[in-house]
């Protein structure tokens, strides 16, 4: 926890590139919170979930020759609370992904194969 008041202003403004970095991380953090709420809005879980591997693949996806895996183990609980959904839809959801081949359970995570869907991309 810290307090940034204004003797911290006022100390911060001697180093001006620790204000750009607290600027630019605030700006990088509204962004994300914004495309995760116009992600939860979506009305069909199997496209919220779809957008949100490949929003979290921005940030921890590697690119592979049979597409983008992403390194994270998520429980079904867990996508379920990342997409405001229910674990036993999410469930479906992803199998209807499965099916349609673009997002996959591989050892170390997930496997995102073509390209994003074009409602992320419209962010």
């Amino acid at each position: 926890m810290a307090v940034l008041d204004e003797a911290f202003a006022r100390r911060a403004a001697r180093y001006p590139e620790l204000s750009g970095w607290l600027v630019g991380r605030a700006l990088e953090r509204s962004r994300n919170l914004a495309v995760n709420m116009a992600i939860v809005h979506q009305p069909r879980v199997d496209v919220r979930l779809h957008m949100l591997f490949w929003h979290l693949a921005t940030r921890w996806g590697r690119v592979r020759s049979e597409g983008v895996t992403l390194p994270l183990r998520l429980t079904h609980n867990v996508l379920a609370d990342l997409a405001a959904a229910r674990r036993a839809t999410v469930t479906s959801a992803l199998s209807d992904l499965a099916r349609r081949d673009v997002v996959r359970t591989v050892e170390d995570g997930w496997l995102l194969t073509g390209d994003p869907p074009s409602e992320l991309l419209e962010l």
